[in-house]
């Protein structure tokens, strides 16, 4: 697994020139970056071949587990290779960054584990706004460290801490649900 930002990026964004605390940023970066791959169901966000077994539903699309898909090698159903359709209108495969369609007389026929997809998914870097969320992550862990999660109040000249429930930084909800595995979502 590949960090989703850098550690000079990193320190650009916190305003560190000195090497003191790389080695607890780094950490952060990459427990971070794990994080959020967690979070989203997927094993890395750039680009990989992937080969995976479904079930076929007997419909004629599938939503393949990685995106965005830039290319497929092959598709099978039940031991049939399904070549991909030349034009968009002959009986074969096609596809978009999202879906794999079959066009003319072929089905995805229902089964268990009868179909196998092998295509090329993933982003080429690391998308800004997911570069963003996982540094604002890093950002708000590091900051919060000293703190440990505690908000002071004074009141009449009485001071208590009352402690924060928050664990993420604004923002990164949003671009964690944007990414989301979505062949396991059904979108």
């Amino acid at each position: 697994m590949s960090d989703l930002a850098t550690l000079d990026q990193l320190k650009q964004d916190l305003v560190i020139s000195d090497t003191k605390s790389d080695e607890q940023l780094q950490r952060f970066l990459d427990e971070i970056s794990a994080w959020f791959l967690n979070q989203i169901n997927r094993g890395s966000l750039l680009s990989a071949t992937y080969n995976e077994r479904r079930n076929g539903s007997g419909g004629d699309s599938i939503v393949p587990r990685y995106y965005p898909v830039s290319a497929v090698a092959s598709v099978t159903v039940n031991g049939l290779n399904i070549s991909a359709s030349p034009d968009g209108v002959q009986s074969g495969f096609i596809n978009d960054e999202w879906t794999i369609y079959m066009v003319g007389c072929y089905r995805f026929i229902r089964g268990k584990q009868n179909v196998v997809l092998n295509y090329t998914a993933g982003y080429a870097v690391v998308p800004p706004d997911v570069e963003r969320a996982v540094l604002d992550q890093c950002i708000f862990t590091f900051r919060r460290l000293p703190k440990l999660g505690t908000i002071t109040q004074q009141l009449q000249g009485v001071t208590t801490a009352t402690f924060s429930q928050k664990d993420m930084a604004p923002g990164v909800q949003a671009v964690i649900d944007s990414y989301k595995d979505r062949a396991l979502v059904g979108l």
